[in-house]
């Protein structure tokens, strides 16, 4: 799968590789008083650049820096936000988050995590410096972000039903079933398909009692149920008899060597499908975070106006 740009440069930024080459520093940008300097560009978007411009061309290598200078200059806003709304994240923070996660991890403190963390090759001021940004992210996303978001019950509604419409025609079906017993004589054989075809035309129109049935009848031993199935699951016969049958309606009867067989379709369902009630919290979680990421885009358009920005990177 192709990973939009987008996505590779919010993975590489978060992953923080760090530069392969020594990079002579410079001002990158102004935002208010903070600077962000060239070498953060290439500490944080060394991995985005050379994925992004593996020939090093100097267009190309100058417009992914700028990308993920844009990036840079949307974090260091966040963070000034953060720390006027007094909700700058802490060396506390990051214990309490380093404490939690060793515990996650079956770890027995934090001492063990650290050895871990620099196992993998990262150091441990780096690992710290990730860990803050994503709770500073997850603070914003809480106290900035979320009171913007509203996700109305027409709206989960109509993505449950465009979902559903995507998946298209349903998949499976539940079935129910009575096997008649059928005589060996070819005469008597005659007899019980013209009584198993009156059975059914009997309830299809709704006068006969399919649980008398079931009860009386059946040679199946299934209490009158065949459960779930694929076409595809039932032999050609079945699945030719029910493959257009209505809800509620039994099919023709079906001859499987000494037995009739009368299926009903009890419904229609699709393997991917659930009801709303099942998958409302996933699609209302899915709404908000395309909401959120909306928002954040927004804000940061609307910071951008609000601020002095001075980008100097050529």
């Amino acid at each position: 799968m192709t990973m939009k740009r987008s996505s590779l440069l919010a993975l590489l930024l978060a992953v923080g590789v760090p530069a392969r080459a020594v990079i002579v520093d410079g001002i990158a940008a102004v935002v208010n008083d903070d600077i962000v300097t060239l070498s953060e560009v290439y500490e944080m978007g060394s991995a985005y650049i050379e994925q992004r411009c593996p020939a090093g061309k100097d267009e190309c290598v100058s417009g992914a820096e700028k990308e993920v200078l844009d990036s840079l200059i949307d974090r260091a806003l966040m963070r000034q936000e953060l720390t006027r709304l007094e909700l700058a994240v802490s060396a506390e923070d990051v214990d309490r988050a380093v404490d939690q996660i060793a515990r996650d991890n079956n770890m027995e403190d934090r001492g063990v995590f650290r050895q871990a963390v620099e196992g993998q090759g990262v150091s441990w001021s780096d690992y710290r410096e990730q860990l803050t940004d994503q709770l500073r992210e997850m603070k914003f996303n809480e106290s900035v972000l979320r009171p913007r978001v509203a996700i109305t019950d027409d709206e989960i509604k109509d993505r449950y039903r465009r979902s559903v419409s995507d998946i298209g025609q349903p998949d499976q079906l539940e079935l129910a079933a009575v096997g008649l017993k059928v005589p060996a004589e070819p005469e008597a054989r005659d007899a019980a398909l013209a009584e198993a075809e009156a059975l059914v035309a009997s309830l299809n129109a709704g006068e006969g009692d399919w649980d008398t049935l079931v009860a009386e009848r059946d040679v199946l031993g299934r209490g009158g149920k065949m459960g779930r199935l694929t076409l595809a699951e039932m032999s050609p016969a079945i699945a030719e008899a029910v493959k257009d049958l209505p809800e509620h309606q039994v099919a023709a009867p079906v001859a499987l060597g000494d037995v009739l067989l009368l299926v009903r379709v009890d419904a229609r369902v699709s393997a991917s499908v659930l009801p709303l009630e099942q998958v409302e919290g996933r699609l209302r979680e899915a709404i908000f975070q395309e909401k959120l990421q909306e928002e954040r885009a927004r804000w940061n358009e609307q910071a951008r106006r609000r601020s002095a920005v001075r980008v100097l990177l050529d």
